[in-house]
């Protein structure tokens, strides 16, 4: 016993750094059970104090048995020790008790995971050199960075081409989420973009991959020579009727697209009688809603608040749809919501944009117009199970649990990487937006399936489609809404599901701009 002694105090056969600290601090705790745990993590291995409360998520209990624990063993995607091929555990096979926390290990004398009788610790216990080879072989899949991408929370710097260098004040989001080296995607990012790896190997080491394939695409990068108008050229601008800038015939066709795709989810989900409509639910009062116990649709809800989104940015960039604008955003206080550049501008920091080809452009697009309305779907819906459960009268203060916090979607992981040679690539997941969207149960409350433009009926119809050059008994399709400018604010329609058409059904009262005397304060 003095050699396995000497061994563990001085810690010669430890493979750091493919041992985590956890490890040498339980070798320590078997060595010398006599010694303070505060000091022994700040003195002996200077290591920060938060690491005290470290707790493994899993371990093998082979390694387990030889005091080894390895950093590796926490991430999602590991389902099996390198070293043994044993499955990982999050309970101890000895006492049934999940993996103590640093802090609670000098008190566990459990001899899987605690600190065992001195008379059981075993040399052939511990992992042999071709057993650590193993775990060095992942860590090493981990730890590659050769193709210089980088797993960071969004991309570069993209915005909308339109309005990017102008209003810099407004509030501009990104749809894509942080690939990390925790997600149970990460195997399948990794392995697109390194080399020297193969995933037969990795599934022999334990490694689980996800069900879908990752896509990779890359485009070469354009230099713009931007030269921006003026502040004054530009709220001149802003005086005409109509769209500031239509979409052009790619966004035009891509809204259609993803419209469509949205509609037919709702379709596919809602109720058979129901009949999806459009309206302002913007400064939408809930008080009188919780009051009258009423039922908000979230179809409607989120599809609505879609449509504004998507098309009132080519009205009025400074009024582009913001949770601001939304009470049932603001009241749950969610204030992110994704952006939908349709032109991505990229700026190097040298003063020079960059802009990567139609093509790219339009992937992006259409996967952002599908994982905004996620997004407001689950927000509407998450509104919808507090309302239903507060059969109270609205009371400003609600407790935090009644917040909206945006759900994580595999299909909105991605990474990305600029090359020397001024190529930009994307890899994300093969996943559809809407695959991961769930819809509510059914309510028998009274339903509310638009705001007050929607309850009209015939005569404004009538009104509307007469300024389209439309006979009223024509349905109107979204492509033909985009093109003739009648957008969100111009008018309120209808969708119903038997007839798979799009009707409007009134006009709201006019929407004026107010920017002359705004511009004027420049």
């Amino acid at each position: 016993m003095v050699k396995s002694t000497g061994r563990f105090n001085s810690g010669r056969w430890m493979a750091s750094p493919l041992q985590s600290a956890y490890a040498e601090l339980r070798q320590r705790l078997i060595a010398n059970p006599g010694v303070a745990l505060a000091t022994i993590f700040m003195d002996a291995f200077g290591h920060r104090k938060h690491l005290m409360d470290y707790a493994p998520r899993k371990h093998c209990p082979d390694c387990a048995k030889g005091f080894f624990h390895s950093q590796l063993f926490d991430y999602t995607w590991l389902e099996r020790c390198p070293a043994h091929g044993t499955l990982l555990l999050d309970r101890c096979e000895e006492c049934g008790q999940r993996w103590p926390r640093s802090s609670a290990l000098s008190d566990r004398s459990c001899p899987g995971c605690g600190v065992p009788d001195w008379d059981d610790v075993r040399d052939d216990a511990q992992p042999t050199p071709e057993q650590l080879a193993r775990i060095a072989r992942v860590q090493c899949f981990v730890d590659d960075t050769s193709s210089g991408f980088d797993f960071w929370p969004g991309p570069p710097y993209l915005s909308d081409l339109c309005y990017a260098y102008l209003w810099d004040s407004l509030l501009r989001y990104t749809w894509p989420e942080c690939v990390t080296k925790d997600i149970a995607a990460f195997p399948a990012f990794q392995l697109a973009i390194t080399s020297g790896h193969s995933q037969a190997e990795l599934e022999t080491l334990g490694v689980v991959f996800p069900d879908y394939p990752v896509v990779r695409m890359t485009s070469p990068l354009r230099r713009l020579n931007l030269r921006p108008p003026s502040k004054a050229t530009w709220y001149d601008r802003l005086k005409r009727d109509g769209p500031i800038r239509r979409p052009s015939p790619k966004a035009q066709r891509i809204i259609e697209q993803s419209f469509n795709d949205i509609l037919a989810w709702c379709h596919s989900h809602h109720e058979a009688d129901h009949q999806l409509k459009l309206g302002d639910f913007r400064y939408f009062g809930f008080e009188g809603l919780v009051n009258d116990g009423r039922y908000l649709c979230p179809f409607c809800l989120g599809v609505s608040a879609w449509w504004e989104a998507v098309t009132q940015k080519y009205f009025s960039p400074w009024q582009c749809s913001t949770p601001t604008e939304y009470g049932w955003t603001n009241v749950v206080q969610w204030s992110i919501w994704p952006d939908t550049p349709d032109r991505l501008l990229m700026e190097d920091g040298d003063g020079a944009y960059w802009r990567p080809t139609p093509r790219f452009e339009e992937r992006y697009y259409e996967r952002s117009l599908l994982l905004l309305f996620a997004e407001l779907y689950q927000s509407a819906v998450h509104l919808l199970n507090r309302l239903e459960a507060a059969e109270v009268p609205y009371r400003p203060g609600w407790d935090s649990k009644n917040f909206y916090t945006p759900g994580r979607f595999t299909a909105a992981q991605c990474l990305w990487r600029i090359t020397e040679d001024q190529t930009i690539e994307w890899v994300w997941p093969e996943v559809h937006p809407l695959a991961q969207l769930d819809s509510p149960r059914p309510s028998t409350k009274t339903r509310i399936c638009g705001g007050t433009w929607s309850k009209a009926v015939e005569p404004g119809a009538e009104a509307l489609l007469s300024d389209l050059g439309q006979d009223s008994d024509v349905a109107v399709s979204s492509d033909t809404i985009l093109q003739t400018g009648a957008l969100f604010h111009t008018g309120c329609f209808e969708y119903r599901t038997r007839r798979h058409s799009w009707t409007i059904l009134e006009r709201p009262p006019s929407f004026s701009l107010y920017y002359p005397s705004f511009a004027r304060s420049w």
